[in-house]
């Protein structure tokens, strides 16, 4: 178990213990997304998403990172977004 800080939106503090497997850098999250890092960070600063600090990590190398779960529930609300409604075929006879 690793030990990150939770950060909720910039007023809070709190020491957490989560295993590496439920965590990802915003590099990662944004590849499975398939989106830019901005997207991400964007996310992050509006509070879609909980940042976690990795203290022991150096700056601009994975210090920041978010929640797995999150980006998971992000990624099926887009692909929901992406999926076309069905419509019935509707043919017209002049």
């Amino acid at each position: 178990m690793a030990r990150y800080i939770k950060r909720e939106i910039w007023i809070e503090e709190t020491e957490v213990e989560l295993p590496v497997s439920e965590v990802m850098t915003i590099a990662e999250a944004a590849k499975h997304l398939g989106v830019y890092t901005q997207a991400v960070s964007l996310a992050l600063d509006r509070g879609d998403l909980t940042l976690i600090i990795n203290q022991g990590a150096p700056k601009r190398q994975g210090r920041r990172l978010v929640l797995r779960s999150e980006v998971e529930a992000w990624r099926q609300r887009r692909e929901r977004r992406k999926t076309p409604e069905r419509t019935a075929n509707v043919t017209y006879s002049w």
